[in-house]
């Protein structure tokens, strides 16, 4: 199994996503992803695996093109591969990408029209406001 480190670590941050309410009562709301700073393959979620009963052989492994190099039977990379690819791009820095339909964030969402600041390391960390975009229907 290609890149298990890497696997057993997102399977680790999802089982908290999933403790912590980060992630849809389904279990399977959002995606994560980990680009391998030595070889550049990009370890994602599977489609609609519940992270609370996901496995380190459950991830699917790309390359930086979203070929697959390895796989179980039966699974399929996220559904948003593609932009957690587009992110590597367009962020060299960036070697992670956590992405959920967290409850608290949707409400914010559908509240606000941005977020603001609301203590000094929401500030530090992230700036001053987060902007929210209007929904559309694709």
């Amino acid at each position: 199994m290609k890149l298990e480190g890497i696997r057993r670590d997102i399977v680790k941050a999802c089982k908290d996503l999933y403790r912590n309410n980060l992630v849809r009562y389904t279990g399977t709301g959002g995606n994560v992803s980990v680009r391998d700073k030595n070889s550049g393959l990009i370890v994602v979620t599977p489609s609609q695996v519940r992270y609370d009963t996901m496995s380190p052989e459950d991830l699917v492994v790309e390359t930086v093109d979203g070929e697959i190099v390895d796989k179980k039977k039966g699974r399929e990379p996220t559904s948003e591969s593609t932009t957690h690819h587009l992110i590597y791009d367009s962020f060299p820095d960036i070697n992670a990408v956590i992405h959920t339909h967290s409850t608290y964030a949707n409400v914010l969402a559908s509240v606000y029209s941005e977020i603001p600041a609301v203590h000094t390391e929401f500030a530090y960390f992230i700036g001053s406001k987060i902007p929210v975009t209007k929904w559309t229907n694709p």
